[in-house]
């Protein structure tokens, strides 16, 4: 019917400007914002012009001329219209432009945010997904260097990120969803945090270098300390063959040398007097079950992992004893009554001062000797001198590997043996340590 048709032509065109409008189609919303705010300015600035120059003309002229009142009001107006022209303009901006309001306000979020980052990652979430969504621009990207730049035709701004004349890549955003273009201040805006972005692009790749380095380095060390474990576990080993080396020289080989000499003058007095001859092998019987004591005692210390402490003085009267009791060897003993020292520290200069007995014993030519023992403020000082045949030092190419043996066994307690010879001047053997622990004397 025609009022069907009427109101067909009526609401047909209504319906399609609500959907214009409401969804946006052809960009409407933002043209007729623009276009909508463009007039709200202009009438509002006529019109807070013209009322101002009104209000003013009209309150004057009832003191003042006409012409007078009129010239007064029109420059009142001049002067107080552009406070409120900028007040007007801040007030449609709020109305029609909100976004550009709250730009500053998310930039300057923005910033403070990349001044905290540390890695890449955290700048590309937060340029390719943080900002754009608080700017309502659905679209960015962010190509990094070497790949080429890469910024599609409907980019609404895009910069390169540079770094002292270097690119370190390229970022650019779509437009906002109202379709307002970034006004020339808002791209200062942009440019600047690109420009802060570069630098932490820059800066996490720095950070990343230095991690790469980090774990480098800590992969070398962590070989390096294998290395060095493993050489020092090796030198552990080697220590440890020397030093059972020492033992079994200063013990149980002295124990056959002295088995061995007593053996052969049994042989040769076996003809002439057999039970003299029963006697000696008794001796030498109590010699060797002495002898097989001593190295369960080398045993039982190998396994032994806890310190000890010992008497050295009563370790040098025993020594003594025997030696005399065995072999005939007086020695001159001048030691405190006590002197009681940590392991190993006795047990060293114990075997040093046994190895040097033994020399005298084997070398000298001469049946006795005498044996010092004394703390020299902080040093421990053991002396063994006997007055026999001596040797030259300077001929003599190379040291035995009794006076090596004790040597090692001083420096092992970081400490120094002196041997002092000469042809015919006896020998003087001196073992000096550091007084770690102090004796009871």
């Amino acid at each position: 019917s025609y009022t069907t048709l009427l109101a067909t032509q009526i609401f047909f065109p209504v319906g399609i400007a609500y959907a214009i409008t409401r969804h946006d189609l052809f960009d409407i919303d933002a043209a007729l914002r623009r276009t909508l705010a463009y007039a709200m300015i202009s009438l509002s600035l006529l019109a807070i012009y013209l009322g101002l120059t009104s209000a003013l003309t009209m309150l004057l002229q009832e003191t003042h001329r006409p012409l007078f009142a009129t010239v007064i009001g029109i420059l009142i107006a001049a002067l107080a219209f552009p406070w409120m022209s900028t007040r007007a303009q801040l007030l449609i901006t709020r109305a029609f432009y909100p976004e550009r309001l709250s730009f500053q306000r998310d930039i300057e979020a923005a910033q403070a945010a990349l001044a905290r980052v540390l890695r890449r990652d955290e700048v590309l979430q937060l340029l390719t997904v943080d900002l754009p969504s608080r700017l309502d621009a659905p679209q960015a990207g962010l190509s990094l260097a070497p790949e080429p730049p890469t910024v599609p035709p409907g980019a609404a701004w895009s910069s390169d990120l540079l770094v002292g004349g270097r690119r370190i890549g390229s970022y650019w955003l779509g437009a906002r969803r109202s379709g307002l273009a970034f006004a020339p201040h808002e791209r200062e805006w942009l440019q600047a945090l690109a420009q802060q972005a570069a630098l932490a692009l820059a800066y996490a790749e720095t950070v990343a270098e230095l991690e790469a380095l980090n774990r480098e380095l800590e992969d070398r060390v962590t070989a390096r300390t294998e290395q060095l474990l493993a050489h020092q576990r090796e030198l552990v080993a080697i220590a440890e063959r020397q030093r059972l080396a020492r033992d079994l020289h200063d013990s149980l080989k002295q124990s056959l040398f002295s088995l061995g000499l007593s053996l052969h003058a049994a042989r040769l007095l076996l003809p002439r007097d057999p039970e003299a001859t029963g006697a000696l092998l008794r001796e030498q019987e109590a010699l060797a079950i002495q002898a097989q004591s001593e190295l369960g005692a080398l045993l039982s210390d190998l396994r032994e992992a806890t310190p000890r402490r010992g008497d050295l003085a009563e370790a040098l009267r025993q020594e003594c004893a025997r030696l005399a009791q065995r072999h005939q060897l007086q020695v001159t003993l001048d030691a405190p009554d006590q002197f009681i020292l940590e392991e190993p520290a006795r047990s060293e200069l114990a075997a040093i001062a046994r190895e040097a007995l033994h020399n005298v014993l084997k070398h000298s030519g001469v049946g006795v000797a005498r044996v010092q023992l004394a703390q020299i403020g902080d040093t421990l000082q053991l002396t063994v001198v006997d007055q026999g045949r001596g040797f030259d030092q300077a001929a003599r190419a190379s040291i035995g590997h009794g006076l090596r043996g004790m040597a090692e066994r001083a420096a092992a307690l970081g400490g120094t043996l002196t041997v002092t010879s000469g042809a015919g001047e006896g020998t003087r053997i001196c073992a000096q340590i550091p007084s770690t622990t102090a004796p009871a004397l």
